[in-house]
């Protein structure tokens, strides 16, 4: 599978690449990118197949006492201080690519007003683009769309 969170601020978006953990789960690494919203769909569509294309498969799971620098570093890159900030002021989506599957999974505040508790999927809102070969204008403005929305 590959994966990236995109979110979306008054002004811009940041792009974080999530690769799977040989323990089975989504972990934020670089690149990371970041790109004001007013950009063309091509310079958008770029950044994400970018992160997509980096996004790896069994990397190793990272003890614990490394999270928090791995943390800081994709804080940095996107210009953030850290989650519960970034979460409290954007919209977000997970893009996943699995077996020919591009899913778009709109995401929100996992407990409202508490940043803190970290982010759901809104399931129900879910997208999917089966037979996916490339990221076409229809999926960057389903992407765009989406992160227009602020799910509660």
């Amino acid at each position: 599978m590959k994966a990236c969170n995109i979110f979306k601020t008054e002004s811009e978006y940041k792009i974080v690449t999530q690769s799977m953990t040989e323990d089975g789960f989504l972990l934020s690494v670089l690149p990371a990118f970041v790109i004001g919203v007013d950009c063309s769909n091509d310079e958008l569509r770029e950044l994400i197949v970018k992160s997509l294309n980096s996004s790896q498969a069994n990397i190793k799971t990272p003890k614990r006492d490394d999270y928090p620098i791995l943390q800081k570093q994709v804080l940095q890159a996107i210009n953030e201080k850290s989650y519960s900030a970034l979460y409290k002021k954007t919209n977000s989506c997970d893009i996943r690519l699995e077996n020919n599957t591009l899913s778009i999974f709109p995401e929100k505040l996992f407990t409202l007003g508490k940043p803190s508790d970290g982010l759901t999927i809104v399931k129900e809102e879910k997208v999917e683009f089966n037979e996916f070969s490339e990221l076409t204008e229809n999926i960057i403005n389903t992407i765009r769309e989406k992160l227009n929305i602020q799910f509660r």
